[in-house]
């Protein structure tokens, strides 16, 4: 009778456990679709430009690299500075919205409307507070 509780008791434990469904999933599609996608691939940062004055400033990055399924990487002179998961917002009526999260949580700056000149130039442009436009040039 002993190994008889003993063998249900077992079988029991085993099988209420559970998958720990509490990491986050990698996305099972793209998260871009349309135009939107021509954001993916590696951009030579050409410059900033806007401000309160203006004027043409330089970030000090050499490249973003932004890849399928929500990874980006910021380059500055052949090193890697930040990495992580990019995160993007539609809203009718509005253009596309991308946000930077630094390993995955923490926000590098507000969310930038994604714009294009043709294909090979990426414009991204802060919202109303510091009202500055990166420009970018596609590599690859």
């Amino acid at each position: 009778m002993k190994y008889l509780f003993a063998s249900f008791l077992i079988v029991l434990i085993f099988f209420s456990c559970k998958k720990d469904d509490s990491l986050p999933s990698m996305p099972e599609s793209d998260i871009l679709s349309g135009s939107d996608t021509l954001v993916y691939g590696d951009w030579k940062y050409l410059n900033s430009f806007g401000g309160y004055a203006g004027g043409k400033i330089d970030k000090g990055i050499s490249l973003l690299l932004i890849k399928p399924m929500d990874d980006f990487i910021l380059i500055s002179k052949d090193n890697e500075i930040v990495n992580g998961k990019f995160v993007i917002n539609y809203e009718q009526n509005s253009p596309t919205k991308i946000l930077l999260l630094q390993n995955g949580s923490k926000s590098l700056r507000l969310p930038q409307s994604i714009q294009f000149n043709g294909t090979d130039t990426l414009i991204l442009n802060d919202p109303c507070c510091d009202m500055y436009s990166d420009y970018y040039k596609r590599i690859k």
